[in-house]
Parts: structure tokens; sequence; C-alpha cells
């Protein structure tokens, strides 16, 4: 699913199990045994947050707002 967020489109995902990397303008939900991570962060900012009554945890890997332009248009396309 793709969401539109400050005039970025990012994708996220759910996962229940197993290992998931999330990726530049990706976010996930993880819940049970899913282990989420941000692999080669760089220049990029990672945001976690855990829901302990629900035990879901979330992760969005979101390009640094100084990246370049044509950086970001090179990625998307």
């Amino acid at each position: 699913m793709l969401h539109f967020v400050n005039n970025i489109f990012m994708k996220s995902t759910i996962h229940t199990s197993g290992r998931q990397n999330v990726g530049m303008f990706e976010w996930a939900a993880g819940k049970n045994t899913a282990i989420l991570e941000a692999k080669g962060l760089g220049p990029c900012v990672g945001i976690a947050t855990f829901c302990p009554a629900n035990k879901i945890g979330h992760l969005a890997h979101i390009p640094n707002p100084d990246l370049r332009p044509d950086l970001v248009d090179e990625f998307l396309a």
C-alpha cells in the first residue's frame, strides 16, 4: 500500500513473523515474532515506536530532508 506523506509516497507493510528490512520511503508494522530493521540508514532518519498494550511495533525509514532532490527522483524512478 502506498501513502502520500509530506509530499512523499511511502510504502507500508505489516508483518507477523520473520525479519523484515524497512527500506527508504517505507514504514512497517510488526507483531508477534516479527523483527523490523532498517539497514544502511546513512543520513536518513529512522523512527521506531512500540505499543505495549497491543504488542505492535512500527518502524519508518525517512529520507533526510537535505537529501538532494535529484537523488530522491532517481531512487523513485
